[in-house]
């Protein structure tokens, strides 16, 4: 038995009831949402943590944990999609993510169609990024890997006595996870999505986890609450980083990785 037919139904259903229950609670375009860039492990949820302190923001996250897809209709434009994440924040400076190539599924990875409909809106846009190194090294040592299963790329861990570090090793030819590629396709995608979306949006704020957010809170956090016209906060989050130790020394074939990470390209694929 064929049950699309009977799925869609229900969900178109879904998007019907629940979306206009939203619009009802928040029906105007506010104006003041801003649309945060960057691809995993690149410190959003620091950033979120202190903006969410902020009497006058709401940080909503990620836009597949909001929407997941199943708010959309099959002819919703990208415009009438951003609304729709809209809907679904309070009156405050909203703020939600749009991270990697993920995320941008949602939108049918169009990147003239997204322009437009963020430029019609004039959502402001900011840009965050860390360096490809410690976004690996990130994956590789976060706190919920045992949970969530070891990445397909680490194949091996061993204790190194003398230095007292858990070492891994990268099977850089290995997909990470079941829908990743390996560690330079990964990669080249990276590059890819940040290089789409310094090209489209050239006017972003633009933040660097390790000078911004790593080494001191304070200042990426008034960069972009005074690009906004907000008042400053202090910069605070109970937040913790999982591990302080640099890549080339948890990872054991770090000479090997360095090379991929250095030597992918971007791939000049056309625009939709």
């Amino acid at each position: 038995m064929n049950l699309a037919p009977i799925k869609s139904k229900i969900k178109e259903g879904y998007v019907k009831i629940l979306v206009p229950f939203y619009a009802m609670r928040y029906p105007k375009y506010k104006g003041n949402e801003t649309i945060v860039f960057h691809v995993g492990r690149c410190g959003s949820n620091l950033l979120s943590s202190m903006l969410n302190n902020h009497p006058q923001v709401d940080a909503l996250g990620e836009t597949n944990r909001l929407l997941r897809k199943k708010y959309f209709l099959a002819n919703d434009t990208t415009e009438k999609k951003l609304k729709k994440i809209i809907s679904r924040s309070s009156n405050k400076y909203t703020f939600f993510e749009i991270k990697g190539m993920d995320d941008l599924g949602i939108f049918d990875k169009n990147w003239d169609e997204l322009r437009k409909a963020i430029e019609g809106l004039k959502m402001n846009t900011i840009i965050l990024k860390r360096d490809f190194e410690n976004i690996l090294l990130s994956n590789l040592t976060a706190i919920d890997r045992k949970k969530r299963g070891l990445p397909g790329w680490v194949v091996k861990q061993s204790h190194d006595v003398e230095t007292k570090t858990q070492k891994i090793r990268v099977d850089v030819n290995m997909p990470f996870g079941k829908k990743r590629a390996s560690l330079e396709e990964e990669v080249t995608g990276w590059k890819n999505f940040y290089d789409q979306v310094e090209k489209n949006f050239p006017e972003s704020i633009q933040l660097s986890y390790q000078k911004d957010l790593e080494q001191d809170a304070q200042i990426g956090l008034n960069k972009v609450l005074k690009h906004l016209g907000l008042s400053t906060i202090k910069a605070t989050t109970k937040m913790v980083k999982v591990t302080k130790k640099l890549p080339e020394e948890v990872i054991e074939n770090y000479k090997e990785v360095k090379e991929i990470l250095d030597n992918c390209k971007i791939k000049q694929t056309p625009t939709k």
